[in-house]
């Protein structure tokens, strides 16, 4: 009752690297999943933006508003030319 022999010690030792370096690879390929997923997403904005021909700027705001006052609402209307 001495504990183990130099044999099965080192086998015990060998299972606990492979499951420590198992743990390990998964760890890593989870943050690689999560990395991709991210650069993905990122690259959808980037198409969706690029399609909708608004590049990297936020969208234009109205300069017409309804809380304006007249004078604003008279700018913003359209021009008739006749």
């Amino acid at each position: 009752m001495y504990g183990m022999s130099g044999p099965e010690l080192l086998t015990q030792l060998k299972v606990h690297d492979t499951l420590r370096e198992a743990e390990r690879i998964h760890q890593v390929s989870a943050v690689l999943k999560e990395r991709k997923a991210a650069r993905r997403a990122l690259a959808a904005l980037k198409w969706a933006r690029f399609w909708r021909g608004s590049g990297a700027q936020a969208p234009a705001r109205s300069r017409c508003s309804r809380t304006a006052g007249k004078a604003l609402s008279m700018a913003c209307a359209p021009m008739i030319v006749s």
